[in-house]
């Protein structure tokens, strides 16, 4: 709604039982700005919010795949190391997997 100036304004009413008494409604008319603040400030906080999450998300994405492929770099040179002719450096130190399958025997 708009006021005699022009200015958007909203009007909120609660009806209640004064003590057992009579009914009474409160209306309340206020500036459009200030009934707006809450819903701002919560689009606001959900949208830091989820680009937290997102920024949160895409750094365990990298931190998964720089695990994942570690690995696999490190079979590769030894496949190609193998096909050459080279001798392959095997190491000592077994994943978890493999040690708890050595200790499971």
């Amino acid at each position: 709604m708009e006021d005699r100036t022009g200015q958007r304004f909203g009007i909120g009413w609660e009806t209640v039982e004064l003590a057992g008494g009579p009914r009474v409604t409160v209306i309340e008319a206020n500036p459009y700005d200030i009934l707006m603040r809450v819903p701002t400030a919560v689009s606001s906080s959900s949208l830091i919010g989820g680009v937290a999450a997102v920024f949160c998300a895409m750094l365990v994405a990298v931190m998964l795949a720089r695990s994942l492929t570690k690995p696999l770099v490190q079979i590769t040179k030894a496949v190609e190391a193998f096909s050459r002719g080279e001798a392959i450096a095997v190491s000592s130190v077994a994943g978890w997997a493999a040690a708890t399958r050595s200790t499971a025997s």
